[in-house]
């Protein structure tokens, strides 16, 4: 990402950039408000397809780190991780409801 950045500010020197951290639900807010121009976020397939335009930057992929012997290691199938207990507005979570 920081390339990413380097490089549009080369391009648009003008462009004030301000990094800050979130979940989505919350820049999406901001969005709506006119408070953000635009956010570079986890997209996941769901309730805001209507309402704004989606890029995709990267391929994403997502890792599962598990302590030595844990029932996880080896699962075939994303029904392993549905009882993770994530906050509601986790990006992760809402990434795993999508493909549950």
């Amino acid at each position: 990402m920081p390339a990413v950045i380097s490089r549009f500010h080369q391009q648009h020197p003008q462009v004030k950039v301000r990094i800050m951290e979130g979940q989505l639900v919350s820049m999406i807010n901001e969005l709506r408000q006119g408070e953000l121009d635009f956010t570079i976020n986890t997209y996941y397939q769901g309730p805001y397809d209507h309402e704004f335009t989606f890029e995709k930057l990267l391929e994403k992929q997502f890792a599962i780190f598990c302590r030595p012997g844990h029932p996880a290691i080896g699962a075939r199938s994303n029904q392993t991780v549905t009882g993770l207990q994530l906050d509601n507005a986790d990006a992760t979570r809402q990434l795993l409801q999508t493909v549950e």
